[in-house]
């Protein structure tokens, strides 16, 4: 963000009756100094970030007031949510992305003064927010097995903590395979 400085002379002039000004009072002693130096600057998401819905990531700042601030969600260059309608500014903000969102590569942060609302910054560029998935591979629905045999079970994920297998029959369960594994993406 670009900071002004600017300074003021003050100069009095009268109005004489012929309705000429005059100058009465030059003084370059008395100075008057504009400092709009208030300012936000995203730190993160600032663009290119991945975050996945249903975890966690702060949200950072730095800046330079003393006012709370808003947190808001764009995506594609439209407003979606607000994260935090008011919060200390302390230049951090940890934000449990909701796995309501839904997935997209063109989100934006805006952070605002919510006391002064042309005090604001937007991420430079866009993030990513992305879902959970896990998919099975096998079984897909063509294979046959007879009971009582065993076969690997592969799946492919975007997950790091571990999966529970369930077996489902016409769209009911019948049983569990596995309480708990890693999400190595064979059983």
């Amino acid at each position: 963000m670009i900071k002004f400085l600017s300074i003021f002379v003050l100069i009095i002039f009268s109005l004489g009756q012929s309705g000429i000004a005059q100058e009465i009072k030059k003084n370059s002693d008395m100075q008057l100094t504009l400092n709009p130096s208030a300012n936000i600057t995203i730190i993160k998401p600032n663009g290119g970030e991945n975050w996945q819905a249903g975890t966690s990531h702060d949200i950072t700042w730095s800046d330079d007031i003393s006012e709370k601030v808003k947190i808001e969600l764009y995506k594609g260059g439209s407003f979606h949510s607000v994260i935090k309608d008011s919060t200390f500014s302390d230049g951090q903000y940890p934000w449990d992305i909701p796995l309501s969102i839904g997935p997209g590569s063109d989100y934006k942060v805006k952070i605002s003064s919510v006391t002064d609302n042309t005090i604001f910054d937007f991420s430079d560029a866009d993030f990513t927010i992305f879902e959970k998935q896990i998919t099975v591979t096998k079984p897909n629905g063509s294979e046959s097995w007879q009971t009582g045999t065993t076969h690997d079970i592969l799946w492919t994920d975007n997950i790091s903590e571990k999966v529970k297998i369930e077996l489902y029959k016409g769209g009911t369960l019948y049983s569990t395979i596995k309480d708990s594994t890693f999400s190595d993406g064979q059983y």
